[in-house]
């Protein structure tokens, strides 16, 4: 079944590297990604896509236990940081 995502529509999606794990990060999504997808497990996380730092109270909540799908270009920077807890942080690219 189709995900609609503003004005697109996604039917596959294909990983682009490999599945990540972390914490607190600053990533630039590789060159053919077009989405990242971002699940905290252990507290809440906020995410920025727009190059400058995510703060516990600035950027897209995502809550512990929910996945996001965000969209990306390959010259994205994405700052994802603890909102609260002590969150393992899952995210894997798509193209």
């Amino acid at each position: 079944m189709p995900i609609a995502f503003g004005q697109y529509q996604y039917t596959a999606l294909r990983p682009t590297g490999n599945h990540r794990t972390g914490t607190e990060v600053n990533i630039t999504p590789p060159e053919d990604a077009s989405m990242v997808l971002v699940q905290p497990t252990g507290g809440d996380v906020r995410v920025k896509l727009d190059g400058s730092d995510a703060t516990s109270t600035a950027g897209f909540q995502v809550a512990d236990g929910n996945a996001q799908y965000f969209p990306v270009a390959g010259r994205t920077r994405i700052s994802i940081v603890t909102e609260s807890g002590t969150p393992n942080l899952q995210y894997q690219f798509f193209s």
